[in-house]
């Protein structure tokens, strides 16, 4: 896909190209080839039909991660977390409703001051699958919650972050 794009991006006439693969730093496989032309546009095209072809294979494939642990009390703390935190309000997330949320760690982790040892927060991990804004179904695979450590306890739940959005069928968010 990546290849296409560039070649669309290329100005009438002769052109070397070099191909080189790697795997583990290690080149596996490398050639040259020339290549000649007026016009390199129809590759743009190519590109944005392999790029769609691509994404109509992740979506139809993609499934959330399964519940490490079952915890309605939690999980209901959480999605209150998200619907009130920042990042929700202004849009950071491409949503319009959260479907479901799965917590995707076993347990919580405590975080500490690598000098003094003391607990600074403690953490734990959930999946979301959304409906996106233009109607279709995505989830995001790493949302973060913590609790802050203060005063010899753990303070209120809150969101802290989100990892990538994956498209998916909306079919596949019960699986």
């Amino acid at each position: 896909m990546n290849y296409a794009e560039s070649v669309s991006k290329l100005e009438p006439g002769k052109h070397v190209i070099k191909i080189l693969v790697k795997c583990n730093y290690n080149e596996v496989v490398s050639g040259i080839f020339t290549i000649l032309g007026s016009d390199f546009t129809i590759y743009k095209k190519r590109s944005e039909e392999l790029n769609a072809l691509a994404l109509n294979i992740i979506t139809q494939n993609a499934l959330m991660p399964g519940a490490e642990i079952n915890d309605a009390a939690l999980e209901a703390r959480m999605l209150t977390s998200i619907r009130n935190s920042n990042a929700w309000k202004n849009g950071r997330f491409d949503a319009t409703e959260i479907l479901r949320l799965v917590i995707i760690d076993p347990d919580w982790t405590i975080r500490r001051n690598e000098f003094t040892g003391a607990i600074l927060h403690r953490y734990i991990r959930a999946a979301i699958a959304v409906k996106t804004k233009d109607g279709n179904c995505a989830y995001y695979n790493l949302v973060t919650f913590q609790e802050d450590y203060v005063g010899g306890k753990f303070q209120p739940l809150k969101y802290d972050g989100a990892g990538d959005k994956t498209m998916m069928d909306c079919a596949n968010i019960r699986k």
